[in-house]
């Protein structure tokens, strides 16, 4: 009998971040900075004082662990997520503005990229409709010695 091959996408370390209640995913999925990273919350946390423009091309994943809720390209894996096209709907009609969806994206910036810790389905629906900067509350994630990465465990 021939042994079965073993899947070469992510799963979620041992020591991934103990908020994170979604399955270690074997699908193609948005990156994880948990996957990534694990330990990342450990780090050091500082927000930056005012809301920045960010660069949408710039989102790279999740900091959450919702990455597995959507594709490497920010489409949602659900096609019948409802909160995703009322939110897609709400854009289109009044613009990208978080008086309107109650709140704004939230960042981790981490090693030059940024990671979604809140507001996936907005990014995802600012990919969808092709616009290039969205305003977000940022948070700085440094390090005094090099994180552990996925690879080095």
């Amino acid at each position: 009998m021939k042994a079965k091959e073993k899947t070469a996408f992510p799963t979620h370390a041992s020591n991934s971040n103990p908020h994170l209640h979604h399955p270690a995913v074997t699908l193609p999925h948005l990156r994880d900075l948990d996957e990534e990273f694990p330990g990342w919350w450990r780090g050091t946390q500082t927000p930056i004082a005012t809301p920045q423009t960010v660069q949408v091309a710039e989102i790279v994943g999740s900091a959450t662990g919702s990455g597995w809720q959507f594709l490497p390209n920010w489409k949602p894996i659900d096609p019948t997520d409802t909160r995703f096209k009322q939110l897609l709907q709400s854009i289109k009609e009044k613009g990208f503005d978080p008086e309107f969806d109650g709140s704004s994206i939230e960042l981790i910036k981490f090693q030059d990229e940024y990671w979604v810790a809140d507001g996936h389905r907005r990014v995802s629906a600012a990919v969808r409709l092709g616009i290039g900067y969205v305003r977000a509350e940022i948070t700085l994630l440094t390090f005094t010695s090099p994180p552990q990465t996925q690879d080095s465990n």
